[in-house]
């Protein structure tokens, strides 16, 4: 795995999630936190009992301090794996409100308000003039060009769009006291990042879709394991599959938080899709048009911003991505049973 420089990364870089097999120990992790709760309570007062154990009273204190050791590394495993989605969202807001997230809000608007025109304009293009004239009224936000003009205008808009999301992605991963500006290399690499995340986003949506028609859960399950797939292909600079595996490993044991921000962003989306039909059938297209753009651009920066403090927690493996666990527990130098 490449990292970009000006990005962040760190010492622990190929060790960002722990690995799938020992997130299956989470359950051992908390027997032996109950084990330790029991052992922190008595061991300490067994010990101090010459004559209840005579003789067995230090390999009793021996066993029950290794078994305390295994609590505390326990308790530190699970604060890692551990999703504050509260902290996200509170620092996804700060890096919002910042000089780059206020750039990014206008690009943001600026693709939204290109890509509806192109839609718009694709649809009047290819109807018949006819047909065309009379629904020209209820069209909204149009250019005056063919449907095959549109349709190349639609095609370059969204792979603007891609461009976009990868240095949208390098730049919310930063560092919280550095987002206040571009990282200095967003743009390297940035037509192999573009490539892999518009066709790995299209893999990641027809998944989606295709789980949604099962069910529901099924599709919620897939969004909240693959949230992070941008972040992957742009900050880590990896190819669709290993991106792929990368967010899936890192929404490990943290997809029902994930899903929380995945249900919210379609209830939102369920909004959207009501208030501009009402719109539209008041006569008033084209401000349907710039409502729905406006609010979809006030709503998913600071979403695309939340996911990243998310992703930043779960990479670096502790619930604040500006802080350091103090004090780890060194697993080499506890006595082997």
């Amino acid at each position: 795995m490449t990292t970009l420089p000006g990005v962040v990364s760190d010492d622990r870089s190929a060790e960002h999630t722990p690995d799938v097999k020992q997130l299956d120990w989470v359950w051992v992790v908390i027997l032996m936190q109950s084990v330790g709760v029991l052992l922190d309570g008595s061991s300490e007062s067994a010990c101090r009992d010459d004559y209840r154990f005579g003789r067995d009273r230090s390999r009793f204190c021996s066993i029950s301090t290794k078994f305390r050791g295994f609590y505390l590394m326990g308790s530190r495993l699970l604060k890692r794996m551990a999703l504050q989605l509260s902290h996200a969202v509170s620092d996804g807001i700060r890096r919002t409100l910042t000089r780059t997230g206020g750039i990014l809000f206008v690009g943001f608007l600026v693709l939204q308000f290109g890509i509806q025109i192109a839609v718009n304009s694709t649809v009047l293009g290819y109807l018949p003039p006819e047909a065309a004239a009379q629904f020209s009224r209820n069209t909204g936000l149009t250019l005056p060009m063919s449907g095959s003009a549109g349709l190349a205008l639609f095609g370059i808009l969204i792979i603007l769009s891609s461009v976009y999301f990868v240095i949208l992605s390098r730049t919310f991963a930063q560092p919280l006291n550095d987002v206040s500006t571009f990282p200095a290399m967003a743009t390297q690499r940035l037509g192999r990042a573009t490539a892999t995340a518009l066709v790995g986003g299209l893999i990641v949506s027809i998944t989606v879709m295709i789980g949604f028609l099962f069910l529901f859960l099924p599709g919620l399950f897939f969004a909240a394991s693959f949230l992070f797939f941008i972040f992957a292909v742009a900050v880590e600079d990896r190819g669709i599959i290993s991106s792929l595996k990368q967010s899936w490993g890192l929404a490990r044991g943290s997809r029902l938080k994930l899903s929380v921000l995945v249900v919210v962003s379609g209830l939102f989306g369920g909004v959207i899709g009501g208030v501009a039909p009402l719109l539209d059938l008041a006569g008033v297209a084209v401000a349907a048009d710039v409502v729905t753009v406006v609010l979809t651009a006030v709503f998913f920066l600071p979403y695309y911003a939340i996911i990243a403090s998310a992703y930043l927690q779960l990479r670096d493996g502790h619930n604040n991505p500006d802080r350091s666990t103090s004090n780890p527990v060194n697993a080499s130098q506890t006595q082997k049973l």
